[in-house]
């Protein structure tokens, strides 16, 4: 665990001050409600500014989750995060910060963030692999849309007068109030497969062929040679253009398919070679 983020662990694995961390103690010792630990995802990626290095996403909101929660984003307190707003990669606490969260903003039912990524160092070597470029680039092509928040919050019982003053929150079966961030990261998730395929498909063409091999070293060829093949002009063989490209859409499907769940995976793969801990 690196001391950027801090020196203390808490009990759910994250760290933090020594002074958070006793306070986080005495907090959960003597609190009377029924306090617990949360991760929530969120996959609302709105724009990127690229002068910049950062983007805008919707990070949480007060819909219903897959854990039948709703959160009171009213209530959230982002005080503790704020004092020290490293992003870390998929609440990976071993690995260098990608960025620093600039602000979180509530905007009715919405909280948004900005996050800026860390910039290349003076004087590395213009082809040298620098981690937050990676992730920047991916995140602004839509392969990592996920931010994720975590911290403690009470659980409250949803009860129908609740409901009758949010009928949004219909099919909740608890409220997260008094919420306190402690975690902000950036997080890959699964997609609907076809969007996925559709995005890596237009997007890879505009990534360098090293850093495609660098980040994807298991599926870099195929992709790579799916590539050529949809530059070439020639469609001899096909009746149509549209025969040609339903073909080559399905040869890119068959080739890409697979890789929205290996994606973590990969990346993980890459993280330890950096990191020297594979061969």
């Amino acid at each position: 665990m690196l001391k950027e983020y801090g020196i203390a662990k808490s009990p759910f694995g994250f760290a933090l001050s020594e002074d958070d961390a006793r306070e986080l103690d005495i907090f959960l010792e003597t609190s009377e409600e029924d306090i617990s630990y949360f991760r929530k995802t969120s996959t609302n990626f709105e724009h990127a500014i690229l002068k910049e290095r950062s983007d805008v996403s919707v990070i949480t909101d007060n819909s219903v989750d897959h854990d039948k929660e709703v959160m009171d984003i009213s209530s959230i307190n982002w005080e503790i995060f704020t004092k020290n707003p490293h992003v870390a990669y998929r609440h990976n606490y071993d690995l260098p910060p990608v960025g620093k969260c600039k602000w979180f903003k509530r905007f009715s039912k919405i909280v948004k963030a900005k996050t800026l990524y860390k910039a290349r160092p003076e004087g590395l070597a213009p082809d040298a692999f620098w981690f937050p470029d990676a992730i920047y680039e991916m995140v602004q092509k839509g392969y990592l849309p996920g931010k994720s928040i975590g911290g403690v919050a009470e659980k409250v019982a949803i009860t129908k007068e609740y409901l009758d003053q949010h009928p949004e929150a219909a099919g909740a079966e608890v409220i997260r109030k008094n919420a306190r961030i402690y975690e902000y990261s950036i997080v890959p998730v699964a997609c609907n497969k076809n969007a996925v395929v559709e995005t890596l498909a237009k997007g890879l063409k505009n990534i360098d062929d090293n850093l495609l091999k660098t980040l994807f070293p298991e599926v870099a060829d195929a992709v790579i040679e799916t590539r050529k093949s949809s530059e070439l002009p020639v469609i001899k063989d096909w009746l149509s253009v549209a025969a040609y490209e339903e073909n080559l859409s399905a040869r890119l499907e068959i080739e890409l398919g697979s890789i929205m769940d290996r994606v973590p995976e990969m990346i993980d793969k890459v993280l330890k070679r950096m990191l020297g801990q594979v061969s």
